[in-house]
């Protein structure tokens, strides 16, 4: 079944049934575990973080001495610029995180306190570029915010056309994943073999817990949609391209 876009769909359309099971999908819908290993950063710091990445919905967090570990076990695999997704699934593997926020705190005189981090999405093996966030000590949970909404934007939203109805589409993950109403995701065709082909953009119109109702925004005339299409959002401002 495929859908051909004509405008937007004007009536009030019900959403899935709450409850609805999630998709299985391993490396689309999952929640990924995410690493946080921030060296020598103060532990007022690494709480606020965690509780800031926890509130987003959007990760299991990993800290203190297991994300340590999951870190440790990367000896070998070189975590820089170089980074290949031959890297990144070994460091899955060896990690079993799906991503890691490496970094090192830095203090000046006591009250200044700066983290010089970078994302590694073990699952594409993509990379955020280096972030550096300077700060009073004192303030941690502005820091934590800033470096929260860094992950957030480095790591988007990954999902699968679960169904179409009329001119709305059907997305496999909802509120518990920490999509809301407004999120924009660029919708993917991915044939077997092929290069991903970019068939447009859709805006989130409703949400539930494990589903949630898009409809198109931007799509050029006669474009389908088809169950299965890949949606990624459309906010990783901070990925290498």
């Amino acid at each position: 079944m495929s859908i051909a876009f004509r405008s937007k769909a004007l009536a009030v359309l019900t959403l899935l049934a709450v409850g609805a099971a999630p998709a299985a999908a391993d490396t689309v819908d999952e929640k990924p575990r995410l690493a946080v290993v921030i060296s020598g950063a103060p532990a007022a710091f690494t709480r606020a973080l965690g509780a800031r990445l926890a509130a987003t919905k959007r990760f299991q967090v990993v800290e203190g001495n297991a994300a340590q570990t999951a870190r440790n076990s990367l000896r070998g695999i070189q975590l820089s610029a170089a980074f290949t997704p031959a890297d990144a699934a070994k460091a899955r593997t060896a990690a079993k995180v799906e991503l890691l926020l490496d970094g090192r705190w830095q203090s000046s005189g006591g009250t200044t306190g700066r983290v010089t981090t970078r994302l590694f999405d073990f699952r594409t093996g993509e990379f955020s570029r280096d972030l550096a966030l300077i700060g009073d000590t004192a303030g941690s949970d502005v820091l934590a915010a800033q470096l929260a909404s860094f992950v957030r934007h480095s790591a988007p939203l990954r999902c699968l056309v679960k169904d179409l109805e009329e001119d709305q589409l059907i997305l496999d993950l909802g509120e518990a994943d920490g999509v809301t109403a407004g999120t924009l995701f660029r919708v993917y065709r991915h044939p077997t073999n092929m290069k991903p082909r970019e068939l447009g953009v859709v805006r989130v119109t409703a949400v539930q817990p494990f589903a949630s109702r898009a409809e198109v925004e931007e799509a050029p005339k006669g474009t389908t949609f088809e169950r299965g299409d890949v949606l990624v959002e459309k906010t990783a401002d901070y990925l290498f391209k």
